[in-house]
């Protein structure tokens, strides 16, 4: 890169700072307005990165500069055509042959927790719509006393 070239791309790259600052704009709008990618936009902030930048990011920002437009105003000639405006999905390709994962479970808690949801049920289907009510507005007092203390907590360790 010659001499003249790198005093261009200073003198373009501060003039386009200036603009985003001034017109309050990011990168995603300014990139979208130049028909650049916004990582080119963050790049062009920090000289050590130029060098990566494309040379048709930088005639972009170039034509930009010398059409005398805001940014907001800018419009992209024909002849520059946005093809760089906006990154594409990656593609999802189906991963094949592959198995489910399995849940290895100890045949013993297995049985419990069988146990433990059927005598559940049976509690659960033997009391009257009242029963459970009370049972499980109890509950909810339960837990807000917990909710209480764990808040208390909560504020003595943070103070």
């Amino acid at each position: 890169m010659n001499e003249l070239n790198e005093i261009a791309k200073r003198s373009a790259a501060e003039r386009l700072k200036k603009a985003m600052e001034m017109e309050k704009v990011g990168p995603s709008e300014t990139g979208r307005k130049l028909g650049i990618l916004d990582t080119y936009i963050s790049m062009m902030k920090t000289e050590k990165f130029w060098p990566k930048m494309p040379k048709s990011a930088w005639d972009r920002i170039m034509h930009w500069c010398n059409s005398g437009e805001t940014i907001h105003h800018y419009k992209l000639p024909i002849e520059l055509p946005p093809k760089e405006i906006s990154r594409k999905p990656a593609e999802i390709k189906p991963i094949e042959n592959i198995a489910e994962p399995m849940i290895r479970v100890k045949p013993e808690a297995l049985e419990k927790r069988r146990k433990e949801l059927a005598e559940r049920d049976k509690v659960a289907l033997g009391m009257s719509k009242g029963t459970l009510i009370d049972l499980l507005l109890q509950e909810k007092e339960l837990l807000k006393s917990k909710i209480e203390a764990i808040d208390l907590l909560l504020k003595h360790y943070i103070s």
